[in-house]
């Protein structure tokens, strides 16, 4: 029985930290990439809107994570993008190709006017 509230304990934690990693924002838009073209944002939940060299994409939370230094990390997919950030924290959003280690495009993002 012991064992049993154990994984279930173990299971509820985990159920309720991966719903807090999802965000919510306004539109967050790049306008001076770092790297690449400007690009807008917007968190909501389970997926952001990406809108990016004029096309709109639709990405589903992926997975969050916490970096070595404590950072919080989440990450947003589609069939061919992957959209990185550590918002709350920091406000850098990172655009790339899912399987290349090179962003598209990335930037600390400001909320729109």
């Amino acid at each position: 029985m012991k064992t049993f509230q154990t994984v279930l304990s173990l299971l509820l934690l985990c159920g309720w930290s991966n719903s807090q990693a999802q965000l919510t924002t306004g539109v967050m838009q790049c306008s001076q990439a770092v790297l690449g073209a400007p690009f807008s944002v917007v968190f909501s939940g389970q997926t952001a809107e990406l809108t990016f060299k004029g096309d709109v994409y639709r990405l589903v939370f992926n997975r969050a994570w916490r970096s070595q230094d404590g950072e919080t990390w989440t990450d947003y997919k589609d069939g061919s993008l992957v959209v990185t950030t550590n918002i709350p924290s920091d406000r850098y959003v990172s655009v790339g190709k899912i399987g290349s280690m090179h962003s598209l495009a990335s930037c600390d993002v400001v909320a729109a006017p």
